[in-house]
């Protein structure tokens, strides 16, 4: 039934209605977004108002609204309701695009024309794929402010998603200006200079097509052929291949990351929407409100830290960390201890054959109890066991510190603070 038959008949065109929120999906059969529906719902009571005169609120349209509302309340429940806004390109992955790295090298046509590509994008905070078709040599030019710093700047207006031909004068699509970085090899000015030097003077269009074969010292570098709509809508796609990003990112993820930066500067929203065109600072505002991979990684790591599963009393050291037990240290142990007391007045007339220990190596590595708020070190074996206890005691001592010396090269090795060591030997 066409649109002009049922503008006749109110209660038919409800039903179509009706039928039309409960079953409309994407091209590829899936639910649309929340968003989307409400797009739809709003155009088509924009043009019914407009030219019909027909008010979509009026009670004789009740049922197809609720079943809207069923509808959105479904969409919700089902996920659909939130909204997928464009990634903010991470710290990390824009430090990979610093410097001359392979998708920017400026001394090829295909990077020099991958940096000022993404240059004009990202500082003029402009929207995916926009007009870059349409777009000429004059669009953009080179001026000089009253410092006699350099700038790059939209001399050209156009049509944009918010800014259309009924415009007002004030109402721009941007206003923002890609200043010189002066001694930077790549100034974003002198890489726009060079790239307008190097396109090719048969065709007016700014973005051709990179020749395959060329010469450094070549005048032209580019074809007298634009690049296809395609190519430039996958501009940023094919960077991030060739960058190695973390993940795939598309034209419209440099407007959200520009945006997201300089809100998190402290720009103010009133300045950003004239460089970016917005209409309402409620637009700048919702980038604020997401967070960024580095901010859901520190907030995480700042929840979990208390219950990470670490021992902050012991921490294992390296092999070059080691220290060697002294001959001293080791006296002054064994002299401590009451199961050494006989040792301690031996004669010398005892036999230096009988001198040798016998090492019991079954239970070398130590044992740590952290039942208590100390830990205790249980050792019972790693300590050489005597046969027989009429020995001189220089020569037990000497004997037992080598083989403990030889022990700890091989055994871990522990740091402790604020905790009590206990040695058991027999």
């Amino acid at each position: 039934m066409d649109l002009c038959d049922l503008v006749g008949n109110p209660a038919e065109l409800n039903n179509q209605l009706l039928y039309f929120y409960a079953s409309v999906r994407q091209k590829n059969g899936e639910e649309l977004k929340k968003k989307s529906l409400d797009s739809l719902k709003y155009g088509i009571s924009k043009h019914l108002l407009s030219t019909y005169k027909i008010n979509l609120k009026d009670q004789q349209f009740s049922s197809s609204n609720e079943t809207y509302k069923s509808k959105v309340k479904q969409l919700k429940r089902s996920g659909h309701g939130s909204v997928d806004h464009k990634p903010v390109i991470s710290d990390s992955d824009l430090e990979k695009l610093s410097g001359n790295s392979v998708p920017f090298n400026i001394n090829t046509p295909c990077g020099l024309q991958n940096r000022v590509w993404f240059n004009l994008m990202y500082c003029l905070l402009r929207r995916g794929q926009e007009n870059l078709r349409s777009m000429t040599k004059s669009t953009f030019a080179i001026a000089t402010d009253s410092t006699g710093r350099k700038f790059i700047h939209q001399v050209i207006a156009e049509s944009t998603k918010n800014h259309g031909i009924a415009d007002m004068p004030d109402d721009t699509t941007g206003k923002g200006n890609i200043y010189e970085q002066p001694g930077s090899t790549f100034c974003p000015v002198r890489c726009f200079e060079k790239y307008l030097s190097k396109l090719n003077p048969k065709l007016e269009a700014l973005w051709q097509r990179p020749l395959e074969s060329f010469q450094e010292t070549s005048n032209i570098w580019y074809c007298a052929a634009p690049l296809g709509k395609n190519t430039l809508s996958g501009m940023m796609s094919s960077i991030s291949r060739q960058a190695g990003l973390s993940k795939v990112y598309t034209n419209h993820c440099l407007r959200a990351t520009s945006i997201t930066k300089l809100d998190r500067h402290g720009f103010e929203a009133r300045h950003i929407m004239r460089a970016s065109g917005h209409k309402s600072e409620a637009s700048i505002r919702s980038y604020s409100t997401h967070l960024s991979e580095d901010q859901q990684r520190d907030m995480s790591d700042c929840l979990s830290k208390p219950f990470s599963n670490k021992n902050d009393n012991a921490t294992v050291k390296s092999d070059n960390d080691m220290n060697e037990l002294s001959e001293q240290d080791l006296l002054n142990i064994f002299s401590d201890d009451n199961s050494f007391e006989d040792l301690l007045h031996v004669t010398n007339n005892d036999s230096i054959q009988n001198a040798v220990p016998v090492v019991s190596n079954q239970n070398v590595l130590p044992v740590v109890s952290n039942h208590s708020a100390s830990p205790v070190i249980s050792n019972q074996s790693a300590l050489p066991v005597v046969s027989s206890p009429n020995v001189v005691q220089q020569q037990v001592i000497q004997q037992s510190y080598n083989r403990l010396t030889d022990i700890h090269r091989t055994a871990p090795q522990f740091t402790f603070s604020n905790c009590q060591v206990h040695f058991h030997y027999h």
